[in-house]
């Protein structure tokens, strides 16, 4: 008898009108603020953390950290019409 394959599962594969991050934008939006601002001020305190182990100043990535923290204020006050998705 001969071996035939098992179909293939295409609703798995992404086609063309798929969003890709649908399942994390959908995360993203069920968090609640508070929880997404502890979890910012954790990353962000993290990264400090291993920056100044490997003696990366304040100095060199503060500029960095007041952008990413600009974005992240103005992902949540804008309006979501605004977001590129």
């Amino acid at each position: 008898m001969e071996q035939v394959a098992p179909p293939i599962n295409t609703s798995i594969i992404p086609g063309a009108n798929t969003n890709v991050f649908s399942g994390i934008s959908s995360t993203i939006e069920s968090i609640s603020g508070i929880t997404a601002f502890g979890l910012i001020i954790l990353v962000t305190y993290a990264i400090s953390k291993v920056l100044n182990f490997y003696e990366v100043g304040p100095n060199v990535y503060g500029s960095y950290l007041v952008f990413y923290i600009f974005l992240i204020i103005s992902a949540y006050n804008l309006p979501r019409h605004h977001m590129i998705r």
